[in-house]
């Protein structure tokens, strides 16, 4: 098997297209499927795993790591956004009771 059939090789293959995914921003259509792949691929490369393996071993953690970050940030957004919406909820509830409050009092 040639080095760039190795599976090490197919695993690093598939994290850079999931960075480049997540890079593209979106809704990652094809994530879940290029998750699993990935998966496979790394257990095939750790069931492979030969003397010399570290450098591309690696950079699939360092890309994995960077894809990592951008999900985490997503994250960090989508959470942010929910809280701004509960409280905006929150206050319009708020301000519908104590609005109810004055129309009863004419």
């Amino acid at each position: 098997m040639t080095e760039a059939g190795r599976p090490i090789q197919r695993a690093l293959e598939l994290a850079r297209a999931r960075l480049a995914l997540l890079q593209a921003g979106g809704e990652f259509a094809g994530l879940e499927e290029l998750d699993r792949a990935l998966e496979e691929a790394c257990r095939a490369a750790a069931a492979d795993g030969r003397p010399g393996d570290e450098q591309p071993l690696g950079e699939l953690l360092a890309v994995q790591r960077a894809g990592d970050a951008i999900l985490a940030a997503e994250l960090a957004a989508t959470g942010a956004r929910l809280r701004r919406l509960r409280e905006g909820q929150a206050g319009n509830a708020a301000y519908r009771a104590g609005s109810e409050g004055f129309g009863g009092a004419r």
